[in-house]
């Protein structure tokens, strides 16, 4: 979220991804919610940038494509940075701690495969 709230301060256009519609005990906050956090930074910068949310499941690669098409289509083909920080801990054990707090190695491929 740096990322994006750096950039749209210097009067980007951002978008951001992900899959979190809603918020739980270990998802907190949602896209959405992020989406806003980065727009009122940047208006509160005064150089224009702005942000826009998709929901995407970066897993699926059609899903990934539609997100391109989208910004090339709102841009005329032109997307200048790509900040990938994709993962998937989705399949994970559910053991009641965060993904973070569990076995690092067991999951390493399965996070970072997408």
């Amino acid at each position: 979220k740096g990322c994006a709230l750096a950039l749209a301060q210097a009067g980007c256009t951002v978008y951001i991804t992900g899959r979190t519609k809603e918020e739980s005990e270990f998802n907190p906050g949602t896209l959405a919610q992020a989406a806003d956090e980065v727009a009122a930074a940047a208006s509160q910068s005064g150089n224009g940038g702005s942000c826009k949310h998709i929901f995407c499941d970066h897993t699926d690669d059609d899903s990934t494509e539609s997100v391109f098409q989208q910004i090339a289509s709102e841009h005329g083909g032109r997307l200048d940075v790509l900040v990938n920080n994709a993962y998937d801990v989705s399949n994970f054990p559910k053991e009641g701690k965060f993904w973070w707090e569990r076995e690092y190695m067991a999951h390493w491929d399965t996070a970072t495969n997408v």
